[in-house]
């Protein structure tokens, strides 16, 4: 669902440092997008990394009171700043490609540009080489789609990660799950979610991309829900994938939505972490 930019000239093509000095941040939708694509089982290029510093809204529990984590791409050998990506290829001569382009990140898509106020701008802490976007490139409708598309992967996600984390809440303290565990269930939301979008089709989700409220926003009043003729269509679709998510543990209650309201600080920090894990994957 997430637009990706197009066009003859692509600074990407040689380059490759966001590759090798990144976390590649994953949320439900990547994961299962590269998985059945690619024929893998998550728990081969993901791992998860502490969130000691800052808790994003992509973070997780595998135990009640445990640690909070969030979910990268793996690298090649031991993970430090400078490794490849799992999924990079090196061609010699000093370039290198990305194994999985067609169904890369979303994270990977719109990089390097963060959006606010409806204005698309490159990442300030960019790694890119000078001079690599000039304007022409930053004002192409594509980016904007794909920064939508992260927005609205994100607020999915959270959901996702919110019933997640109810069901540890809820377990005995003593009760620690592991990590394919929480990869299974995420596969499980996301077929089912992936049944929605189906039904749905490409028109209907090309509506709810294009009119998915990103940043800055303020709370959502979900009052209109009283008025069916009044409720957006993004918001159709994200109280019917509310739905869905809620169909796993039914023996908890539904969660108020985890929508979230404009950050603070600078727009790059909207819930897109990038920055080295802080400790050694789980």
């Amino acid at each position: 669902m997430i637009g990706a930019p197009g066009g003859p000239r692509n600074p990407c093509a040689t380059c490759g440092n966001c590759c090798r000095d990144y976390v590649v941040p994953v949320f439900g939708q990547d994961i299962w997008r590269i998985a059945t694509g690619q024929r893998l089982g998550p728990e081969q290029f993901v791992v998860a990394y502490p969130q000691f510093k800052e808790v994003h809204t992509d973070a997780f529990r595998l135990q009640r009171d445990g640690y909070w984590f969030g979910l990268m791409l793996d690298k090649r050998g031991q993970l430090k700043p400078g490794r490849p990506c799992i999924f990079l290829v090196d061609l010699g001569g000093g370039h290198s490609r990305c194994g999985i382009y067609g169904q890369r990140p979303s994270a990977c898509q719109i990089y390097p540009m963060v959006a606010w106020s409806g204005v698309v701008a490159q990442r300030p802490d960019s790694h890119c080489p000078p001079d690599s976007w000039p304007l022409a490139e930053l004002v192409r409708p594509a980016w904007r789609t794909g920064l939508q598309g992260l927005r609205m992967q994100l607020d999915v996600y959270g959901e996702a990660v919110g019933r997640w984390n109810a069901r540890i809440n809820a377990s005995p303290p003593e009760k620690e799950y592991v990590l394919p565990e929480f990869l299974a269930y995420l596969m499980n939301v996301y077929d089912r979610l992936a049944a929605l979008d189906a039904a749905a089709g490409a028109e209907t989700l090309d509506q709810v991309i294009a009119t998915w409220p990103n940043f800055p926003r303020a709370t959502i009043d979900l009052d209109i829900l009283d008025e069916p003729e009044r409720v957006p269509i993004w918001l159709r679709y994200f109280v019917q994938a509310r739905q869905v998510i809620d169909e796993f543990y039914p023996e908890l209650p539904p969660l108020p939505p985890a929508l979230q309201t404009s950050p603070r600080g600078r727009p790059e920090s909207a819930g897109i972490p990038t920055t080295a894990p802080a400790g050694p994957p789980a």
